[in-house]
C-alpha cells in the first residue's frame, strides 16, 4: 500500500475530509492574498514580495496582538504569537504558525498532539510521514532547529507540528503539496534567473541613482541661482 493510499485510508476511517486537513481556523490553503488580508486585517500593501519571475510569490506575516482594525481578527488569531503566510500566484501555499509560549507553557507534546487530533485525526507514523521545509538551514547548531513532534498527511496537504528545542516555542506549519512543489521549483528557477540578470539590473540601478542625483542638484541649482544675492 502506497503512503498515498494510507493516508487517505486514514483519513477516512477518521472522518477528516481534505478541507479540514487544508484549513486553520478561517484560513483555507488555495485562498488569496486579499482574502487573507481581510481576514486578518493586515494591509496587502505589507505583503513582501519574494519573487516576481518565473512566477509571483508573496509572504503575509501576521501578529494577531497588533490587528485592531478588524475586532474578529483578535479571535483568530487567540493563543497566537505571529502567522506567516506564502503565497505562490495569489494562492496560500503555506502557513506557519507560531504560537503564544505562554499560552502553550507546560502543554507536552502528547498534550498537543490529543489537541490537534480533534482536527486534523490522528497522525501519521513518523516512518510514513512528509518531510517539510520549514525555513530551516542545514548546519544549523543544535538546539536552533526545530524538532519534529508530529505530522498530519492527506493527499494534497501536509501539517506538521514542531518544538523548538530550546524553550517552549510550538511551531504549526501546514502546506499545500502541489503549491509547496511549485514554490520550491520556482524558487530555484528565480536564483537562476537573478544570477543571470543581476549584473544587468545592478548597472541600471546605478545608473538610475545616478541620473536621479543630478536631477536633485540641478533642479537645487535652478533654484540657488534665481535667489541668489551676491
Amino acid at each position: 500500500m502506497t503512503k498515498l493510499v494510507a493516508a487517505v485510508i486514514l483519513g477516512l476511517t477518521l472522518g477528516v475530509s481534505a478541507q479540514d486537513q487544508g484549513r486553520y481556523r478561517d484560513f483555507q490553503l488555495g485562498t488569496s492574498l486579499a482574502s487573507v488580508s481581510a481576514l486578518t486585517g493586515t494591509p496587502i500593501s505589507d505583503a513582501r514580495l519574494i519573487h516576481e519571475r518565473p512566477v509571483l510569490m508573496q509572504e503575509l506575516r501576521w501578529i494577531p496582538s497588533q490587528s485592531t482594525s478588524v475586532p474578529q481578527a483578535i479571535a483568530r488569531g487567540a493563543m497566537l504569537q505571529q502567522v506567516v503566510f506564502s503565497f505562490y500566484e495569489d494562492q496560500l501555499s503555506l502557513m506557519m504558525i507560531d504560537y503564544d509560549r505562554f499560552r502553550t507553557a507546560g502543554m507536552t507534546d502528547g498534550d498537543m498532539i490529543q489537541s490537534l487530533s480533534v482536527v486534523y485525526g490522528q497522525p501519521v507514523p513518523a516512518h510514513v510521514s512528509r518531510t517539510v521545509v520549514e525555513g530551516t538551514v542545514e548546519g544549523t547548531v543544535e538546539g536552533m532547529t526545530p524538532r519534529r513532534v508530529a505530522q498530519w498527511v492527506a493527499p494534497d496537504c501536509t501539517v506538521t507540528l514542531s518544538r523548538w528545542a530550546f524553550g517552549t516555542a510550538l511551531r504549526l506549519t501546514i502546506e499545500s503539496t502541489r503549491l509547496a512543489a511549485l514554490a520550491r521549483t520556482a524558487d530555484a528557477q528565480a536564483l537562476v534567473l537573478d544570477a543571470r540578470d543581476g549584473p544587468r539590473r545592478d548597472a541600471a540601478r546605478l545608473a538610475q541613482e545616478d541620473t536621479n542625483r543630478r536631477e536633485a542638484l540641478e533642479k537645487t541649482r535652478t533654484t540657488n541661482k534665481a535667489t541668489f544675492l551676491p
